[in-house]
């Protein structure tokens, strides 16, 4: 896929942009919808990209790349909060 190309590469801006022509037409798309997240994710966009896994998930419950990923930013917040002492936006 051309968006993950382009995430490899570290051109976020283009992979973001690709995901949002593509979810014109594909609205509710998963996968699109996941590169999107890790894009944003890559991109220092965490809490974008948390609330991009939350949408699949109220779409599809079971979907595991967001099940994993979304477990995985949450944990690496918390971890933030510990070693500075604030409360990043998680909600």
């Amino acid at each position: 896929m051309i968006v993950y190309a382009l995430i490899q590469n570290k051109e976020y801006s283009k992979a973001l942009d690709k995901c949002e022509e593509r979810l014109k037409f594909q609205v509710d798309d998963l996968k699109i919808l996941s590169m999107k997240a890790f894009a944003l994710e890559k991109s220092g966009k965490v809490e974008e990209a948390i609330e991009i896994h939350k949408r699949i998930l109220r779409l599809r419950p079971d979907y595991k790349n967001s099940l994993n990923s979304l477990g995985y930013l949450l944990l690496n917040q918390k971890n933030l909060i510990r070693k500075n002492g604030s409360w990043p936006l998680i909600v």
